[in-house]
């Protein structure tokens, strides 16, 4: 009788540890999945980061065309201004030779 109570003892220990380690692979699980997911909220944040470099590497390529398109037109006008100039002096010169 002894023998078989000491047996029923080892037996509830052993469930119990068998308990134990149910609750430690349950809670390891959890912990790995919450870091799964911070680790997919990090690799989702990662992947916008790189869209977001890629996106302003774009814009500032297209700054850069608009501020060369930008810089050609005032010279252009410029150019335009200093003909136009040229053009008044010429007409005034000319009304001063007709008069």
């Amino acid at each position: 009788r002894k023998e078989f109570e000491g047996k029923m003892v080892e037996a509830k220990d052993a469930l119990l540890a068998v308990e134990e380690y149910k609750l430690e692979v349950v809670s390891l699980r959890e912990k790995l999945a919450g870091e799964g997911e911070q680790g997919k909220a990090l690799e989702n944040a990662m992947e916008e980061a790189k869209m977001l470099r890629s996106a302003n590497e774009t814009l500032k390529a297209e700054l850069d065309a608009v501020k060369e398109k930008e810089m050609k037109s005032r010279r252009d006008l410029e150019s335009m201004t200093e003909k136009s100039q040229a053009v008044v002096r010429l007409n005034a010169q000319l009304m001063g030779q007709v008069k």
